[in-house]
């Protein structure tokens, strides 16, 4: 038994380095394609993410709030909704990421699945999102 959880364990924490990564590879790209002097950016690259500007999920944050905040921060950035989660890893800490990491592989990349796990995790209701 404590071999499995240790495995699952394994696989979780693989999961969010494998998305954390994603993320910064991400900013580093969009960074540089900002940085590129009289050059015009790729059209399928977002607008350049300076993510000390989104904001942070720690322990004990209101999970509704920090969403709401999210969403309307990757908003302003037009960040696309599919690409969302690729920078979830990077933004939360504390019970959120647990969330996070219990998704299947098929749902890891889908923003409303995650939604609605945080809302059945934190047992928030249909009326808060």
């Amino acid at each position: 038994m404590e071999l499995v959880e240790r495995a699952a364990k394994r696989k979780a924490e693989a999961k969010e380095a494998r998305l954390k990564c994603e993320h910064e590879l991400e900013v580093i790209q969009m960074q540089a394609n900002a940085n590129t002097k009289c050059a015009q950016p790729a059209l399928d690259v977002s607008p350049r993410l300076n993510t000390p500007i989104f904001s942070h999920y720690k322990a004990g944050d209101d999970p509704e709030v920090f969403l709401s905040i999210f969403e309307n921060q990757t908003c302003r950035w037009k960040l696309p909704k599919e690409k969302f989660m690729k920078h979830m890893a990077a933004l939360v800490k504390g019970n959120m990421p647990v969330v996070l990491n219990s998704q299947t592989s098929d749902a890891a990349d889908n923003y409303d699945v995650f939604k609605n796990a945080v809302s059945s995790r934190f047992k928030l209701g249909p009326d808060y999102f």
